[in-house]
């Protein structure tokens, strides 16, 4: 699965019940996506 979002974006990619996080930086900085449950990610970063 491969998400193309502009340079710094915070990518949460769901899959088999893992959390992956991505970004241009790396891992620096922990977004609130991570303090949310798997069933309250945004659509737009769920890779079904």
């Amino acid at each position: 699965m491969d998400i193309a979002m502009p340079e710094g974006t915070p990518i949460i990619a769901a899959r088999s019940g893992t959390v992956v996080k991505a970004s241009e930086v790396g891992l620096v900085s922990i977004p609130y996506e991570f303090n949310q449950p798997l069933g309250k990610l945004p659509n737009f970063a769920l890779g079904n």
